[in-house]
């Protein structure tokens, strides 16, 4: 659990605000003027100080960013994530290139063997979020495995499948050779006996080779 520490005036047990001094005993201080010096600040200890180890995690409890992750300060202007202060501390710098994964998922968690350097790419597979859950799957909506020769990336980093594009596109300039073919068309309209017409609004108005092409 997170140490707390008793006002240093005699005979008081309350908790300490700043200074050794609990908040009664700093106002009154503060008032005649008699505060104690500032003491230089120990900043590991003062994170330490933070930190419950449980049996599993060591769980952050001060600050707690909306992210979920903890946030430490170890001086004034200056703000790190907790689990980063808490890997280098015990291991040193973190390698460039590689970011921390909480192997044991738990964003707030500190403990050093619970943090794995690995690269961002990997960092957001092994997550939950929609990118993760994106990048492990094995095929498309429409069944096409994302094999190298069947996998494009697009530009937001999205990967698309080839089949289904090279089907889309081919689809589409069925249609539009269909539409560019139309004015030469010498077939008759199946219902009607009339020369076809490709843009009218009914398929009756079609010869059966272009009617077929536009309900593709």
């Amino acid at each position: 659990m997170k140490a707390t520490r008793n006002c240093s005036v005699d005979g008081c047990e309350r908790t300490v605000q700043a200074r050794g001094l609990c908040n009664p005993h700093y106002k009154s201080a503060q008032k005649r003027g008699t505060l104690p010096a500032r003491q230089p600040r120990d900043s590991m200890a003062a994170f330490w100080a933070n930190v419950d180890r449980t049996p599993t995690c060591w769980l952050w409890t001060g600050y707690i960013t909306n992210y979920g992750y903890g946030a430490f300060a170890p001086k004034r202007g200056v703000t790190k994530r907790a689990h980063r202060v808490a890997w280098e501390a015990t291991n040193g710098p973190i390698p460039d290139g590689l970011v921390l994964d909480h192997v044991c998922r738990v964003r707030h968690c500190v403990r050093p063997d619970h943090l794995e350097p690995v690269t961002d790419g990997e960092n957001t597979r092994r997550g939950i979020g929609p990118s993760a859950l994106n990048s492990r799957k094995t095929k498309c909506s429409k069944g096409h495995p994302f094999t190298p020769e069947n996998t494009r990336v697009v530009g937001d980093g999205r990967r698309s499948c080839w089949t289904c594009t090279r089907s889309k596109w081919a689809a589409i300039l069925a249609r539009q050779r269909a539409e560019r073919d139309a004015q030469q068309c010498t077939g008759t309209a199946k219902r009607s006996g009339a020369r076809c017409q490709l843009k009218t609004a009914s398929p009756d108005g079609l010869c059966p080779n272009h009617a077929n092409a536009k309900v593709a």
